[in-house]
This record gives structure tokens, sequence and C-alpha cells, in this order.
């Protein structure tokens, strides 16, 4: 399969919501809703304070993250976590 059929499909394929959906943004917004899921969950089983649970919880927002920071950490680790823990 030459490129001739790579562009024919490629035309027939909008891949803009897929652009979306694996953005940085997007990305990182999934792994916050984890982490503050996880927090409020400890919280409830007394495995971390409550109020430092919501703390957590109310501040998994992608906003909140200095991705030119992230984008640097993940050219050193190569891992899309490590820079967000």
């Amino acid at each position: 399969m030459g490129t001739a059929f790579n562009d024919a499909l490629a035309a027939q394929v909008d891949l803009r919501g897929l652009r979306d959906a694996f953005s940085p943004a997007a990305t990182y917004s999934a792994f916050l809703e984890i982490e503050k899921a996880v927090a409020l969950v400890q919280g409830e089983m007394d495995m971390i304070p409550a109020d430092a649970a919501q703390t957590i919880a109310d501040n998994c927002r992608v906003e909140r993250l200095d991705m030119t920071r992230i984008e640097a950490d993940y050219g050193v680790t190569r891992h899309p976590l490590m820079p967000l823990l």
C-alpha cells in the first residue's frame, strides 16, 4: 500500500475529533479526573483527611497546570504521568 492509498484514506477520515480528544489538555484533564476521584474516595475511607481530599479535588483542573513545565518534563521522562505527579 503506497502513499496513494494513505492519501485517499486520510481524505475520507475526519481526524479533528481525535486530535481534540487526545490533545495534551484533554489527556491531562482525564488524568486529573482520576486523581480527583481517588482523593475523594481516600477521604471517604479516612485514608487521608476529608478536607485534604476536597482541596485536592478542587484543584484538579487543567487550567492550574503549568503546561510549559509539563511539556519540558515530558521531554525528559518520555512518560505522560511523571510530570503530573
